[in-house]
């Protein structure tokens, strides 16, 4: 099956790449917050060692240009709740329906995506500039992403592990979430 086809305004995507992708951005939500303590390099040394980071970013950026997309941010109008995965998992059970995301969702990652990589190559970047993007990732996998999985996909995405990690913590790394 190929990763991304699109239809009409909807591009639908292999599930197991909305899990991937949702686990990346969690985890640099954390830690860029666990960032706030410690130099802006510590965050991109442990960066420079997450390959599946990249695969992931990688692999979304390239598609939104295959598609021909530009790195746009949409705010999102979408609340969460427990009523709203409900009556989300029941459509899509009684419809049958696959994963997708909007156009205006896969520009929102894209933007997301290539603002996160180009602050990495920055050695100081503007530190109200990291917040807002950090808010607006955070705001983005909780509102967007995360109501498109399972309830199962959830709870794993939940504990993926990022930078400065409390050790009590039991976390999983991005390969235990998604496979290999």
């Amino acid at each position: 099956m190929e990763a991304l086809v699109t239809t009409n305004n909807k591009v639908f995507i292999d599930y197991k790449y909305l899990i991937g992708i949702s686990a990346c951005l969690r985890q640099v939500d954390l830690s860029i917050d666990r960032c706030r303590w410690t130099s802006w390099n510590e965050l991109r040394a442990f960066y420079k060692e997450r390959t599946g980071v990249d695969y992931f970013f990688d692999f979304f950026i390239n598609k939104c240009q295959e598609l021909s997309l530009s790195p746009r941010y949409h705010e999102s109008n979408s609340t969460t709740g427990k009523f709203s995965y409900i009556i989300r998992s029941l459509l899509l059970a009684f419809l049958k329906q696959k994963s997708f995301m909007t156009i205006n969702e896969l520009e929102t990652s894209y933007y997301l995506l290539n603002e996160f990589k180009s602050m990495l190559r920055n050695e100081s970047p503007d530190p109200k500039h990291v917040e807002l993007i950090r808010f607006r990732i955070a705001n983005y996998y909780t509102n967007i992403l995360l109501p498109k999985l399972k309830k199962k996909d959830i709870d794993r995405v939940l504990k993926i592990g990022h930078y400065l990690q409390n050790e009590s913590i039991e976390t999983l790394s991005l390969n235990e979430i998604v496979g290999n």
